[in-house]
């Protein structure tokens, strides 16, 4: 084992204070009940902690994970990067049980961007927020399928206002041989998965933490991963991704990194208004960046097709304008066409002009909606993951069979009419696939998420709810699906239309739809959700469909850090989203503010009192009604009322409780015909906690100035460096970046000197003294300093 430079500091054990009674006036322990250590550990948890520290925060989780962490900002800092990396440090292995190191600057997108601009103003180009991207990672090696997204207010103080997690339970779990795993057997971890391909290539192969996928956590173990690229036994076209046991090359995870779309979705048509060849108006439209050479240079149009030649003789020149563009490239040059202009003059160039095939029209049509599709999501995130800077795309026409088109994570492929359907490059499906693309750079999963974001793509942009209109020949009333639907949310099947990918999709285009419906309805601009649902794609993890998008559309809409008070468009998109069976979080009508803090000890003498201010949100409190709802050792709930000094602004008072019990409590108000609201909001299933006890007494201190004073050290037989020693850090930079700023002379350090001192060869044990810490409610704390940025440039853990 090996491990960079480490330092312990100080440490800390505080427990509650004495009682003001003296030791003969106290009731005997063995005559009252003390709450476990059990039920201690559960007041105290990660979760009650954060949402003491942030009031009117919530959580949002599934298989027994947090996925969402929302409400009223968390947290802030000097700059966005600033504020996540403070959360991530201060609340990070509370609520998901892995230290703050553990969570690499790494974004989850695609070429690992850690920060990505979101809701980019189309008039300022300033980016309403900044999202912020961690990889959990295990001695170095990263955590399968898992992501740790920060949403930052791009404002003064960067408040952060959302965290999308999936992360699943890896706490405790070490990678076996450290970096052994680095120099896995290719040939026999392939072995089993290659077996069902006549050939195949093996790209990306790295080790990885595998727990699961989807935020459902199983046993944590080392895997390999990789994907193999090839043909079946057939002939026909696979790529897949796999999870498999480096020893054994059992297969944990297969995926299909190959996308079809429905063969019901796709419709061919020759750069039509819309639908399908058969169906649709056939019409000239501009090319926006489109790709045209005259004189051996290549020249890029500008968004409307224009494009100047230099040409400085009298004579004419050759243009040639290419079936592609400067982000697509289209597998055919049939379609391209030439002309000659004379000096000085304009004119047209038309691709298809003579529009006498498919084939012809295919070509024309592909590269079309690709750029419409490109176009459509830079107008709203500008920074988007790689589509502002990916050039010659690959979209290929033409391709062999019928009734279908895919994406397999390098192209968009696009098949010839045939088998009663329609060449399938037309509008709907063109935009579909490059959905996917959209999804895979953006870092989510693919499946049902990625079939029902490819619908959404062409319902926002077409602004019609039937999808691919004419891809069946002599059909041209409908599409093969509809984002105008029935479909609503299965908790068991993801949708009440069905549990297979392209059905379960129709629930995500259904909700698009119905909140553009609503926002017509309320006079309101559509691109509200074309917005919002653009800017959503990175913020999505996995294949699922739930409510956490509803969050995170929400989020995004909101212009106050807090949704919990509504945000501009909460009731369209509230209401389009619950028709659909996933209703968002309830709207506070009252907020609630503690000007001083909420009180962690109850003194056993006087009590406790702090100041409760209760403020309209879209209600009114009613004057009076506050409410303190308190209990004692896990009582039952007393309630009392509050003392209103002035409308909705009161004193709440908790009453004398005895030394070391523990004090849960919360606190409400009503409004006028909408009930009763309370702080925590989801009070009496989490509350407020506090110790019975007048102070709390610091009953060990340790800064290691003084030898000794208890503490030992123990080491492996097997240790040949960096035993643990008591030392003034050296101060020499060699095993890391630089040494702790510390204001004490001496710490316990992992072997003090100049040279090389990781731990090598067995383990080195630093043992406290005994610490009395059986008191409920007390904390132990310590100051720790550790790198792992010297040689091996932190792969050596």
């Amino acid at each position: 084992m090996t491990l960079k430079h480490t330092a312990i500091m100080a440490a800390v054990l505080a427990v509650p204070g004495l009682c003001a009674a003296s030791a003969k006036d106290r009731t005997p322990d063995m005559d009252r009940t003390v709450p476990s250590i059990k039920n201690i550990e559960e007041v105290f948890s990660g979760k009650v902690r954060f949402q003491q520290q942030n009031p009117g925060t919530n959580f949002k989780e599934n298989h027994g994970r947090i996925e969402r962490v929302f409400g009223p900002a968390f947290g802030g800092g000097a700059n966005p990067v600033d504020a996540a990396t403070s959360f991530v440090a201060d609340h990070a292995r509370d609520l998901w049980g892995l230290d703050a190191e553990q969570y690499l600057p790494i974004g989850p997108w695609d070429g690992g961007t850690h920060v990505l601009p979101l809701m980019t103003d189309q008039i300022t180009d300033e980016a309403k927020f900044m999202l912020v991207g961690f990889i959990p990672h295990i001695d170095g090696v990263p955590v399968h399928d898992s992501a740790l997204r920060v949403l930052v207010r791009n404002e003064p103080g960067f408040p952060v206002v959302l965290a999308s997690a999936q992360v699943p339970d890896v706490a405790g779990f070490r990678v076996p041989g450290g970096a052994a795993p680095l120099a896995m057997n290719e040939a026999a971890i392939t072995a089993e998965a290659v077996a069902a391909f006549a050939e195949a290539d093996i790209s990306g192969i790295r080790p990885v933490v595998f727990a699961g996928v989807n935020g459902e956590t199983q046993a944590p173990r080392l895997g390999a991963e990789f994907i193999l690229d090839g043909t079946d036994l057939l002939g026909e076209r696979m790529k897949y991704l796999y999870v498999v046991d480096p020893a054994t090359g059992e297969i944990f995870l297969e995926q299909n990194q190959i996308h079809h779309a429905d063969v019901e979705v796709q419709v061919l048509v020759n750069k039509t208004d819309a639908f399908s060849m058969e169906c649709g108006i056939e019409s000239p439209s501009p090319l926006p960046h489109a790709r045209v050479t005259a004189g051996g240079s290549v020249y890029v149009a500008d968004d409307n097709g224009f494009v100047t030649i230099p040409n400085a003789g009298s004579g004419s020149v050759t243009v040639t304008a290419e079936a592609r563009t400067q982000w697509f490239n289209v597998d055919n040059g049939s379609g391209d066409v030439s002309g000659n202009f004379a000096s000085g003059s304009s004119g047209t160039l038309t691709i298809n002009g003579a529009n006498s095939s498919d084939q012809q029209r295919a070509w024309a049509n592909a590269v079309h909606f690709s750029e419409e599709v490109r176009n459509f999501t830079l107008a709203y995130n500008s920074s988007y993951p790689t589509i502002a800077n990916q050039q010659n795309f690959t979209v290929n026409t033409g391709v062999s069979g019928s009734c279908n088109a895919y994406y397999d994570g390098g192209s968009i492929n696009f098949y010839n009419a045939g088998g009663g359907c329609a060449n399938t490059a037309i509008d709907v499906v063109v935009h579909h696939e490059f959905g996917h693309h959209l999804v895979n750079v953006a870092g989510s999963g693919q499946s049902e998420y990625g079939e029902g974001s490819g619908d959404c793509v062409g319902v926002l942009i077409t602004g019609d709810s039937r999808l691919a209109v004419g891809f069946y020949q002599n059909q041209c009333s409908a599409g093969i699906r509809n984002a105008n639907n029935n479909c609503s949310y299965s908790g068991s099947g993801c949708s009440s239309c069905g549990s297979a990918i392209h059905t379960c999709g129709q629930l995500l285009s259904g909700m698009v739809w119905e909140i553009r419906e609503q926002l017509i309805s309320a006079g309101k601009p559509i691109s509200v959700i074309e917005d919002v649902f653009i800017n959503s794609i990175p913020l999505h993890n996995g294949t699922s469909i739930n409510d956490n998008i509803v969050i995170d559309w929400l989020t995004l809409d909101d212009n106050n850090g807090n949704i919990s008070d509504g945000t501009p468009n909460y009731a369209q998109i509230n209401a389009g989203c619950t028709i659909k069976g996933l209703p968002g979080p309830e709207i506070d009508f009252i907020s609630f503010s503690f000007p001083g803090g909420t009180p962690s000890l109850v003194d056993p003498a006087d009590g406790a009192t702090f100041s409760v201010e209760v403020d309209a949100i879209s209600a009114s409190p009613i004057p009076g009604s506050g409410r303190l709802v308190y209990r004692t050792d896990g009582g039952i709930w007393n309630t009392v009322a509050m003392t209103e000094g002035s409308p909705n602004s009161y004193t709440a008072t908790l009453p004398a409780a005895e030394c070391e019990s523990i004090v849960d409590y919360y606190v409400s108000a009503s409004v006028l015909g909408s009930g009763t609201f309370y702080s925590p909001a989801d009070a009496p299933a989490q509350s407020f906690s506090a110790v019975g006890a007048t102070d709390q007494i610091l009953a060990y201190e340790n800064d290691f100035e003084t030898q000794g004073l208890g503490w030992s050290v123990t080491n492996d037989s097997a240790l040949t460096a960096g035993a643990w020693e008591r030392a003034n850090p050296a101060g020499t930079r060699t095993r890391g970046e630089a040494d702790p700023a510390y204001s004490g002379n001496f710490c316990w350090v992992t072997e003090n000197g100049s040279g090389n001192f990781d731990i090598d060869g067995g383990c080195t044990y630093l043992v406290s003294p005994s610490l009395d810490a059986s008191a409920p409610g007390s904390t132990v704390s310590y100051a720790r300093w550790w790198s792992n940025d010297g040689d091996g440039g932190g792969a050596d853990p």
